[in-house]
């Protein structure tokens, strides 16, 4: 699990080695911060083939993304969750506009898996960290650390929704292992 930066360390991470994880999470990722290799196989030209929208690369563009040959293990062979802040996902910040696409397609994550694109309504990226609960409230609004919400309602709100995801990942492992 990870945020913002750390949002794109996990996805490199779990995409080198998708067999040391169950499932990524990521909250508001800096996509365009991950290495080359991960954005090739997160992103996949085949993953785009029948969709309106294309994938460019991001910021900087993506070399060598016209010739990519697809790989026999990659991320996709994960349970991903993606939950953006409000603020990002409505700017199409972090690629959310991508994945958002892949999701709603079916082609993201593990073949019939629990992966999920989302948002939290009202949200602002600073309140998936605790760095506006440091601030006294009028203050994190006046210099826009935080929206119209308490950051705590969001903090719990992003909490509540993870631990959904993990719970629903972990009763399809074990209803996977039981027919195994």
């Amino acid at each position: 699990i990870g945020h913002s930066f750390g949002g794109a360390t996990v996805i490199h991470a779990s995409n080198l080695r998708p067999s040391y994880f169950t499932c990524c999470i990521a909250h508001d990722p800096a996509c365009d911060w991950c290495p080359n290799e991960t954005r090739k196989l997160l992103f996949a030209k085949d993953k785009f083939e029948d969709s309106v929208i294309s994938y460019n690369g991001g910021t900087g563009g993506l070399p060598g993304y016209e010739n990519e040959e697809a790989v026999s293990a990659s991320i996709h062979d994960l349970d991903l969750y993606f939950l953006y802040s409000h603020e990002w996902f409505s700017k199409s910040w972090g690629h959310s506009k991508y994945l958002w696409d892949l999701f709603r397609r079916g082609k993201l994550g593990r073949k019939n898996g629990e992966s999920e694109v989302n948002f939290v309504y009202k949200s602002h990226h600073s309140e998936f960290s605790d760095t506006c609960m440091k601030l006294p409230l009028w203050m994190a609004r006046t210099v826009g650390v935080t929206g119209p919400r308490n950051p705590h309602d969001t903090s719990e709100e992003i909490f509540d929704r993870t631990q959904t995801f993990l719970s629903k990942v972990r009763e399809n492992n074990r209803t996977k292992t039981k027919i195994e």
